[in-house]
């Protein structure tokens, strides 16, 4: 997880999707390329200085240990699914 002082996160999309929503913003001399819109141009600060807290190893181990927290999640879901289609049809096989 990145953690930032103020509300902000990251899409990845398509450059020809991203040209579609950019607008040129004079006040801060740079153009906003968020679907909602930014009123400055500290979201991308903020997310840069979130991300350069870190190295790429870093980074690399916590995408790694995510992935696996998450497919262990997965899994357990799936087990507990199929336990309870267990236990349904062994009632429903005891009604009969």
């Amino acid at each position: 997880m990145i953690i930032s002082s103020i509300t902000c996160g990251i899409v990845v999309a398509k450059r020809k999707n991203v040209e579609r929503i950019t607008v040129d913003v004079d006040y801060i001399s740079a153009q906003d390329k968020i679907i909602s819109g930014s009123c400055n141009g500290q979201t991308p600060l903020m997310m840069w200085a979130s991300i350069r807290s870190h190295s790429f190893a870093d980074w690399q181990r916590r995408a790694t240990t995510a992935h696996h927290h998450d497919s262990s999640k997965i899994d357990a879901l799936i087990n507990n699914v199929i336990a309870e289609s267990r236990q349904i049809v062994q009632m429903q096989d005891a009604v009969m």
